[in-house]
């Protein structure tokens, strides 16, 4: 896994590109990712039970929002994160 996550657009891209027929190799040149980075998040995703790009919210914002987080409670996620909480 690389250090900083993919945001979830990135993710859904990568499982759009595998509904498409995309291999593996040619997913990783289109959005400039090592093949083992994207055979990663394509497992992880499987492991998960996703399989196509629908079942993910298109963007992060629409994933906070599902899990009720707002601008506000992510600031202080991230300022808990930053203090070593």
């Amino acid at each position: 896994m690389p250090k900083d996550p993919l945001s979830v657009q990135k993710i859904h891209d990568l499982l759009a590109r595998r509904q498409r027929g995309q291999s593996v190799r040619q997913i990783a040149q289109g959005v400039g990712l090592s093949r083992s980075t994207v055979q990663d998040y394509l497992s992880r995703a499987g492991a998960a039970g996703i399989d196509t790009a629908d079942q993910l919210p298109e963007t992060d914002a629409e994933e906070n929002a599902a899990f009720g987080l707002g601008t506000s409670d992510l600031h202080h996620i991230a300022l808990d994160r930053l203090e070593g909480e």
